[in-house]
């Protein structure tokens, strides 16, 4: 099996700076002993967390003069902090009481985009063990979106092909995205001069792209010239300097002449 991995220097960029974040926070209307054991008059802290693990600080859910947390209402709570996340995966949120609450679900909506978390669990925040958890972590799964552009050797007697390829993109910490297909429904892009565009969605966050490593699974030979990866509005292009051609069958070596 042919494997092309093609690597590029990059310089990181952190951004500072107070930012706005806000809390959607609904308060079940009921539980399972009824109305009466969902609100609460305790003090609850949150705080949020990206995709690559980065988490602000814990926040207290406050408005002054409103009693929060009541039996189905919702609360919100607009805050500032100084950690700037690039996304929103998950929400936490602590207790420092024994005074019971059961949240239905959390919206946070921050750059203009909202993630709404739902407690489907039904799990209580109570410092009392016997009532529920000092802590909640609701998480979602994001999905985020790489484009790949892949350029065909424009000549020679074997460079375009009609195989299937597989692409994986890493950052420089060493996080990768899982194998995803490179596959445009009713059209081949492995075609020789042709420049294919492939939109893959991936599980994985990556804070930057170092490298790009595409995998034939057949043996149907295909000689690429260069690749791009577009991530978060960031173009990196990679040449196959070398000409390394891919196939499953190590025997088919052919070079560009």
């Amino acid at each position: 099996m042919k494997i092309l991995i093609i690597a590029f220097t990059i310089l990181s960029v952190a951004t500072v700076g107070a930012v706005q974040y806000t809390f959607k926070i609904v308060t079940a209307a009921e539980g399972a002993y009824g109305e009466a054991y969902v609100g609460s008059d305790g003090y609850f802290y949150a705080s949020v967390e990206s995709a690559l693990g980065a988490e602000t600080e814990l926040i207290l859910l406050d408005n002054k003069d409103i009693n929060d947390f009541e039996a189905g209402a919702t609360d919100t709570f607009v805050v500032e902090s100084d950690v700037n996340l690039k996304n929103i995966k998950c929400i936490v949120v602590t207790t420092t009481t024994d005074d019971y609450w059961l949240i239905d679900r959390a919206t946070v909506i921050y750059k203009g985009k909202t993630t709404t978390f739902v407690n489907n669990d039904q799990v209580g925040l109570s410092t009392d063990p016997n009532e529920g958890k000092s802590q909640l972590r609701l998480c979602v799964n994001l999905k985020f979106e790489y484009t790949i552009k892949t350029v065909t050797v424009a000549e020679g007697p074997y460079v375009g092909s009609y195989g299937d390829f597989l692409v994986s993109v890493e950052s420089d910490d060493g996080s990768k995205t899982e194998y995803l297909k490179l596959d445009q429904k009713n059209q081949n892009l492995f075609l020789a001069g042709v420049t294919g565009t492939f939109v893959v969605k991936s599980s994985v966050y990556l804070k930057n792209v170092k490298c790009i490593v595409i995998k034939s699974i057949n043996d149907n030979y295909w000689l690429m010239d260069k690749a791009i990866v577009i991530f978060e509005g960031k173009s990196t292009e990679f040449s196959n300097t070398d000409q390394v051609g891919l196939s499953t069958d190590p025997t088919e070596l052919w070079t560009r002449q």
